[in-house]
């Protein structure tokens, strides 16, 4: 039962009557004043209805794509954005900028990426059995992987950091007119050609199997349909940006308003998108004012993100109640000694260590390139233990501070105490970012409260919370007054900004946190065996949570404050250690730390080495890496426990 399927129809139908009225009434308040001159008129109809009229026609279209794809997959919490289908898109146009100038190449090349990007995510959750855990897990691991290629690839354009944090949150402003007429007939041909599938799709809520004994011929309905929807967002994502979670929240909307056919669905849907679409915008204006810019698809996801949480809430009193469903494991591919690979570990990060100092170098820098290599090391162990720690308690091999959505409100809550605190200390930076994410935290646990932490569950309310304050975040720090390089290097994630003093302390920091954690390896592996052997066994179930969360807390928010947002690092070291045979946490700790520390000593070299004398940012690259690490990952390494 989709989770949206039980909401009040007169209600939903209230509901979308009172935002329309209210959207229009706002919009013709802030357009129409008492009198209307000559320049009035001409801006209403050469600005004002043409930009009405792409919100409408994109939001129409997202709202039909997101209705499509989850018609095809039956999978409630599929759309565009959580399949990787507008990360595509975006890193398909900014391709094309990059080879050429010819206006034709950006929808071309957003088509392209899109179609790859949601292709590879249907291929492998088809792989792994086609459920909506991989899909979506999938999915977000691909975002994120092609938002870090994406961003690498604008850094080396002109005002590419601007575009990096503005360009892609989602744009109406409508230079070339003939693209609405190309959307709006893309999206008239689309509803029509979907007009004579209706029936077939209907036949889809019954599975494949069934649908095929009746006379459907899946795959290429399946096929057709999924093309359409993915073309529809390629388009509209090269057109006007990044537009996040339309397509994922009209199709609800339009269950509760009472829609049982696909050709009900569709019209409801695209109603519903095209209303989001134009209230975001409308109310993004307003919000604004005249000398402020904020982007429709920043809004839609401020909008959207919490709407899915609510229906993953609703939904999870059916679908998340067996702790077993969806629950995921690792299997390792070898089975290596600990001591084995403690020097293996050891000697990769010597020789990383020593071509970061390049002591072979007469007079090298070691003022210089000390701290930044103790920033690595001590990030890279930090963020490791952090991710394994929640790995344990929740149950999850996909659980880390970047994927949960600590790093993102870490950082968020830097930056807005940035804009009111001019010239914050390290200290006051450390102490918010601890803050941030112990309060990411906080929200995390509640909202998954009663699930028993499925992955599924667990991955949309990550994705949920990663959205809302990776959205807030690039809103706040361009509204805000500190725009240095330094800082944008920070949000991208760097060791850049090291000094020496600061990473001794960093140093000590770690130290301090990380040396009680070796000792609690009884703890994690009774941990590991389940809540009621543990309690069996003798182990304080409520003191040693609290530790080892503040512990992974306190790791994250230190991660955060000097090295800003790094991703994939808390994922990929657990699993390394795991994927190698380990499961005593006595070996399985100080691995994963060794691990975490090799792998950013490296990544940080990789940045600063590629493209020198340029320098990318860390954080884009590890994501970059990471995703294709994981696309690996979900194919060989993670299997489904039934």
């Amino acid at each position: 039962m989709s989770p949206a399927a039980t909401l009040n129809p007169i209600r939903v139908y209230t509901l979308f009557g009172g935002l329309l009225t209210a959207t229009l009434l706002l919009w013709i308040a802030m357009q129409f004043p008492l009198e209307l001159g000559p320049q009035q008129k001409l801006l209403i109809r050469l600005y004002e209805l043409p930009r009405v009229s792409l919100a409408l026609i994109c939001g129409a279209a997202m709202g039909l794509a997101g209705l499509l794809i989850q018609q095809v997959i039956r999978n409630p919490f599929a759309s565009p954005s959580t399949l990787g289908i507008n990360a595509g898109a975006i890193l398909g146009v900014t391709l094309a900028a990059s080879v050429g100038s010819h206006p034709g190449l950006s929808p071309l090349g957003g088509v392209i990426g899109g179609l790859l990007a949601g292709g590879l995510t249907l291929l492998l959750s088809h792989r792994l059995g086609g459920s909506p855990v991989h899909m979506v897990l999938i999915g977000m691991i691909i975002n994120l992987g092609l938002n870090g290629l994406a961003a690498i690839l604008l850094m080396f354009f002109e005002n590419s950091l601007d575009g990096l944090y503005i360009w892609g949150a989602g744009n109406l402003h409508l230079h070339d007119y003939s693209l609405l007429w190309w959307i709006g007939t893309l999206l008239l041909l689309s509803f029509l050609g979907t007009v004579p599938l209706a029936r077939s799709l209907d036949l889809f809520a019954l599975g494949e199997t069934r649908a095929a004994s009746l006379g459907v011929a899946v795959k290429p309905i399946q096929i057709l349909a999924l093309s359409t929807a993915i073309i529809l967002a390629s388009v509209v994502c090269s057109v006007v940006g990044m537009i996040s979670f339309v397509g994922l929240i009209a199709p609800h909307l339009a269950n509760g308003c009472g829609a049982r056919t696909t050709s009900q669905k569709a019209l409801w849907s695209m109603a519903w998108g095209a209303l989001i679409l134009l209230g975001a915008d409308v109310l993004a204006r307003w919000l604004g004012g005249d000398n402020i810019s904020i982007p429709a698809g920043a809004l839609t996801t401020l909008l959207g993100a919490p709407c899915l949480l609510y229906f993953l809430r609703h939904r999870s009193q059916h679908a998340f109640h067996n702790p077993s469903k969806h629950a995921l494991s690792l299997k390792a591919p070898f089975h290596i000694r600990a001591k084995t690979t403690a020097v293996v570990t050891l000697t990769l990060m010597s020789i990383g260590i020593a071509v970061t100092l390049d002591l072979g170098e007469a007079g090298a820098d070691l003022s210089l390139r000390l701290p930044r290599l103790l920033y690595a090391i001590c990030a890279g162990a930090g963020l490791a233990a952090a991710g394994m720690i929640l790995q344990l308690f929740l149950r999850n091999p996909l659980a880390s501070p970047d994927i949960t959505g600590l790093t993102h409100s870490g950082v968020l809550t830097v930056v807005v105490a940035g804009v009111f605190l001019s010239g914050m200390s390290q200290l006051s930076t450390i102490t918010f970012s601890i803050l941030g994410s112990g309060v990411g935290m906080a929200i995390l646990l509640w909202l998954n409260r009663g699930a028993y932490f499925s992955p599924v569950r667990l991955a949309l309310t990550g994705i949920a919370l990663t959205a809302i304050t990776s959205t807030i975040t690039p809103i706040v720090f361009a509204l805000s007054a500190n725009q240095s390089t330094d800082a944008l290097m920070w949000l991208s994630g760097t060791t850049y900004t090291a000094t020496l003093p600061m990473a001794l302390v960093y140093v000590g920091f770690s130290l301090l946190l990380l040396l009680p954690l070796m000792i609690t390896w009884r703890w994690m592996n009774l941990l590991q065996l389940g809540n009621q052997w543990a309690m069996s066994l003798g182990l304080n179930l409520q003191q040693s949570r609290m530790i080892l969360l503040l512990i992974a807390s306190l790791l994250s928010g230190l991660a955060v404050a000097l090295v800003g947002g790094i991703t994939f690092i808390g994922l990929m070291a657990p699993h390394g250690a795991r994927l190698l045979g380990l499961s005593n946490h006595k070996h399985l700790i100080p691995i994963t730390l060794l691990l975490g520390a090799t792998l950013m000593v490296w990544a940080d070299l990789a940045a600063q080495k590629i493209m020198f004398p340029y320098e990318i940012p860390t954080g884009l690259l590890v994501s970059l890496l990471g995703g294709l690490y994981f696309i690996g990952l979900m194919s060989l390494g993670i299997r489904t426990q039934k």
